[in-house]
């Protein structure tokens, strides 16, 4: 009977898993159906899927459109600066779970649409 030896995960995953949440807060375009918006969520599913949920802007009616998930790969990132602060996960009380979504970060004002 042999054993087998453990190995720990690449130097590199930190880095790659930091550079998937960088997206948070981006304006982002889906390449293939052109949809736009906010990359609001991050997921790392089982299978090895890396997913954002995109949510555009609010429509000409006032109305919230639905959000959708998308592959990262899809994605085109369309404005560097992120629309809002994005939380630290590596550290302090979100990384820790003692601030959630009750807390959101402060919001400077409300976007307004102009005509």
């Amino acid at each position: 009977m042999t054993s087998k030896t453990v190995r720990p995960a690449p130097e590199v995953a930190p880095n790659l898993l930091a550079s998937h949440l960088a997206i948070l807060g981006k304006q982002v375009k889906d390449k293939v159906t052109g949809f736009r918006g906010v990359a609001v969520s991050v997921s790392f599913d089982l299978t090895g899927c890396i997913q954002i949920v995109v949510a555009p802007a609010v429509g000409q009616d006032g109305k919230i459109p639905d959000s959708a998930w998308f592959d990262i790969n899809r994605l085109e990132i369309l404005r560097l600066k992120p629309a809002m602060p994005c939380p630290d996960f590596e550290a302090g009380a979100v990384a820790e779970g003692k601030q959630g979504p009750s807390c959101k970060p402060p919001f400077p004002k409300m976007p307004t649409r102009s005509n």
